[in-house]
């Protein structure tokens, strides 16, 4: 590893930087951060052709219909990252396992003295590492709706905190998906179709609930299901039906890296949580495993 990087985790630091380091990486902030800006332009040509077409042009009500395109804005971009951010975590997530696996290099992984624990970690982070680079790189871009008012800091930064625990929900969901998988397409395939099943899935269960007036809270909901979506649509803007969810789908995403982490360990024979000493036996011993033995 570089001297600069820190030698504790050192996959997740290799992870990181091979996901973001290249050309590839800087496409990927640039296509975001232009969708963002066309979004933000779009939007404000509607809005003051509307505003120009149907209201005065100065006075207390220009400032409050002003104040009303901020927040229309805000809950605009809001989705769109939402939407974002569901797309692409799944598939982040959903060949960090399995890729070693297809790979054949996940056998050299397990004979170093790193532990599962920081295998599965390291992984994980250095996974959702570039998810949460594009979402911060798209701020400057959405702090112009406190230009227009109508939004405070409060509702931005608990709106942002949804989005970063919504993509590590989903990307949760796609390395459990990549941890039982022995190749890759079959994993990129079972943590997108969750994701279909999240979102299409249980909104058409809330609908029929609600045709039989036995549907709980939309909010409630949400939190347990994992659909942000939800959320949005529920009455009211509570900041603590935010952090009700946020909380939620944190402690979600740590149920499935947990439930990876016992999946991946069953399959390589009990390793040691930690950290482990690699004995010369233990390590001839793996590399004399034939193929069709192998665990995974």
């Amino acid at each position: 590893m570089p001297w600069y990087l820190p030698t504790r985790m050192p996959l997740f630091w290799d992870e990181l930087r091979r996901r973001v380091r290249g050309g590839r990486g800087q496409v990927v902030l640039l296509v975001y951060g232009l969708v963002l800006l066309g979004l933000l332009i779009i939007d404000s040509l509607i809005f003051a052709q509307h505003l120009a077409a149907y209201s005065p042009t100065s006075g207390p009500g220009f400032s409050r219909n002003w104040a009303e395109f901020g927040r229309q804005l805000w809950q605009w971009a809001l989705v769109l990252q939402l939407v974002i951010v569901i797309l692409i975590s799944p598939g982040l997530t959903a060949t960090a396992i399995s890729g070693e696996r297809e790979h054949g290099t996940l056998d050299l992984l397990l004979l170093t003295p790193m532990g599962i624990l920081p295998l599965v970690v390291g992984k994980f982070l250095g996974a959702i590492g570039q998810m949460l680079l594009v979402v911060l790189s798209g701020l400057p871009v959405i702090s112009a709706v406190f230009i227009y008012g109508g939004v405070s800091p409060q509702e931005v930064i608990w709106g942002y905190a949804l989005i970063m625990a919504t993509g590590m929900l989903y990307a949760a969901v796609g390395f459990l998906a990549s941890s039982f998988s022995r190749r890759t397409i079959p994993a990129i395939a079972w943590a997108y179709g969750s994701t279909l099943a999240i979102l299409v899935g249980i909104p058409l269960l809330y609908v029929l609930l609600l045709m039989v007036d036995q549907a709980p809270a939309p909010d409630t909901l949400s939190a347990f299901v994992g659909n942000p979506f939800l959320l949005l649509i529920a009455d009211g803007e509570s900041l603590l039906r935010y952090a009700f969810t946020v909380l939620a789908f944190l402690l979600e995403t740590f149920a499935l890296i947990t439930l990876s982490l016992i999946i991946i360990r069953r399959r390589q024979d009990c390793l040691p949580l930690f950290s482990r000493r690699i004995s010369l036996e233990s390590a001839r011993r793996l590399s004399r495993r034939p193929d069709k033995t192998l665990p995974y």
